[in-house]
């Protein structure tokens, strides 16, 4: 009787073992310090994104620590079955490849509420539509924006990303095309606990390419070691040293007799001597003369005024927007960005002029 298998009954078996899987092992590809230094990086960039995040729509965000696993755009399909909305990042300077983030449709939905100047109550089954992911991109612009400069400050290098794509997974199959890499490459999730006040409680989920993440690993391994050596030069600085005289060891005897004579005598101080203090020269006036002819900007300053983006939104031909001056009160004059004087609006021929009126007190006034 033939007891060797077929290259199906081969094939069979080994899908079978493939899919008996449940979870690929993180240790199996990241040591614990890399899963550390990956959950740091999250840490910190999702941090500097949530503080943007409750600015924006002044509510306080929480983000907790997050977990490190392994997975698979295959079997992230298989895992996500209802609509979310992935965030996809692409890296342009620092460092190489994409990453995307992945937020429930509801969660989506509180936010580009609480966006637009909403309550953030939002149904079970919310409908996302062009306003509400025109809101959220902001939102996911501004936030990757932070996680980026935050970044760069982790790393020490200029990180620099694209603007944020976001589009609405609607359908189980649309996964495999939520990041340009193959179904079945390693990806590190990094998941995140967020909460809003009185508005959410949820997870969002960060999936980054395995390369990507050893790639960061590496960049905050090479800026730790030198503070590391660092930090272990004064120590050894500190460290005693034993000082041993030649004498001392031919002649036992009279070391013992004088066990002064094998230690160092104590350095001399003396006070510090410094030159007698002279005035400064004034500089010469003709000096100011190499800047004479450095342009500078100049603006004018009529009002402010804080609207929501649902303000924004209705805004139209014709439409009015309330400064916070009022009738007849100075303007402000700015030079490149700094406050130089008030004045008031005049007519010159038949353009605009600003006559001052007094200037801006600086601190050293």
């Amino acid at each position: 009787m033939n007891q060797q298998l077929t290259q199906a009954e081969i094939d069979a078996l080994l899908k079978g073992q493939a899919g008996s899987e449940e979870e690929l092992l993180v240790e199996h590809y990241l040591t614990p310090l890399e899963q550390d230094a990956i959950g740091e990086i999250g840490n910190i960039a999702m941090g500097a994104a949530a503080t943007n995040l409750s600015l924006l729509i002044s509510k306080k965000v929480r983000i907790t620590t997050p977990s490190v696993s392994m997975i698979t755009l295959s079997k992230q399909k298989e895992q996500y079955q209802r609509p979310f909305v992935s965030v996809q990042v692409n890296f342009s300077q620092g460092l190489e490849g994409v990453n995307v983030l992945i937020i429930q449709d509801r969660d989506a939905a509180v936010i580009s509420q609480l966006m637009m100047g909403f309550s953030g109550e939002v149904p079970e089954d919310p409908e996302l539509g062009e306003i509400e992911l025109s809101a959220l991109s902001e939102a996911m612009n501004q936030m990757m924006g932070a996680a980026s400069t935050s970044l760069s400050t982790m790393l020490e290098r200029r990180i620099m990303i694209s603007a944020p794509t976001t589009k609405l997974v609607a359908q189980a199959h649309e996964t495999l095309e939520i990041m340009p890499i193959g179904s079945e490459d390693l990806l590190v999730k990094v998941e995140f606990r967020i909460t809003i006040d009185g508005s959410l409680d949820s997870t969002i989920m960060q999936l980054i390419p395995l390369p990507l993440a050893k790639q960061m690993v590496v960049m905050l391994m090479e800026k730790q070691a030198p503070q590391a050596a660092e930090e272990a030069a004064p120590a050894q600085a500190q460290a005693p040293q034993v000082q041993v005289q030649p004498e001392a060891v031919s002649q036992p005897m009279a070391a013992a007799a004088q066990p002064t004579a094998a230690v160092s005598k104590a350095p001399t101080v003396q006070p510090a001597q410094f030159m007698p203090l002279r005035g400064s020269e004034a500089s010469s006036p003709q000096k100011i003369d190499l800047v004479m002819d450095v342009p500078l900007e100049v603006t004018v300053e009529l009002g402010r005024a804080r609207l929501t983006i649902r303000e924004i939104l209705n805004l139209g031909e014709g439409s009015v927007v309330e400064l916070d001056k009022l009738a007849g009160e100075p303007v402000d004059v700015f030079v490149n960005g700094q406050l130089l004087a008030n004045g008031e609006v005049v007519v010159i021929d038949e353009n605009f002029g600003i006559k001052i009126t007094n200037l801006a007190k600086t601190e050293n006034q």
